[in-house]
């Protein structure tokens, strides 16, 4: 059902044409052998309200936490439920301030919660394993990079390496669906893929620069401070609201 008020069969998981900001509620009833005790849902930048026969079980909104911007972080939102609640009608309201995810409806999960989390393990564990490992290799290099060059006086580019695993593995790590498990607020964690993307090419030109011994040095100058200066930008404006960073004009 639309903000309007206008009723339509929809696909799950699928997507609806609705206007950013506006309201998309999704209604089923629940089977009357529904024993189930977690209904899952996951927001893509979306708050989110869970009804289990008109009463609000689940709320979703990092209005309050998240530090700026206009959507809630995407995560898996979980509603508690019970055998008690078959035959109730199930409503979830669906709402995201960015025109590229309003309207979208991920799949609906029903079942025991750790059996939920379970699926989630087997479908998306590996890549966050992957990325932490990248995360403690990207370390160990940096530090080892660092001891060398305070030993021998001189600048090793196994340095720049390292910031470059690093900075890869804060984006896969930020873009885990499993992100939520290990930090408490998710808002944070997702704008650091934004900030990383930004700066990533930083660490890259020093390299370059470096392998080439300095030859092309105020070209790659002036790439890093454009780089700079469109992270500045599109950082005031995400701070001011005045444009998050998925649709920011520099990105």
């Amino acid at each position: 059902m639309l903000a309007d008020g206008t009723e339509e069969e929809i696909p799950v998981p699928g997507r609806c044409d609705v206007p950013a900001g506006e309201l998309l509620v999704i209604r089923s009833v629940l089977p009357q052998d529904y024993k189930e005790n977690t209904i899952a849902i996951r927001s893509s930048l979306e708050n989110v309200r869970i009804y289990i026969g008109g009463e609000l079980r689940t709320v979703y909104d990092t209005e309050n936490t998240r530090p700026f911007g206009k959507n809630s972080a995407s995560r898996y939102v979980f509603c508690e439920t019970s055998g008690e609640d078959a035959g109730k009608e199930a409503r979830i309201e669906l709402q995201s301030f960015t025109h590229k995810y309003s309207g979208v409806v991920n799949t609906v999960y029903c079942g025991d919660k750790l059996d939920i989390w379970a699926y989630m393990f087997h479908c998306y564990f590996m890549v966050t394993l992957i990325a932490c490992t990248m995360l403690f290799a990207g370390l160990v290099v940096l530090i080892i990079s660092l001891v060398l060059d305070i030993v021998y006086k001189t600048r090793f580019d196994l340095e720049y390496l390292g910031w470059c695993m690093i900075l890869g593995a804060v984006w896969m790590l930020g873009e885990s669906k499993l992100r939520q498990l290990f930090v408490s607020n998710a808002s944070i964690l997702s704008n650091m893929c934004f900030f990383v993307v930004m700066i990533c090419p930083i660490p890259i030109l020093f390299y370059i620069d470096s392998v080439q011994q300095g030859r092309y040095r105020k070209v790659y100058h002036v790439a890093e401070c454009t780089t700079c200066v469109n992270f500045v930008l599109c950082t005031a404006l995400q701070v001011l609201n005045i444009a998050d960073f998925i649709f920011c004009p520099t990105w």
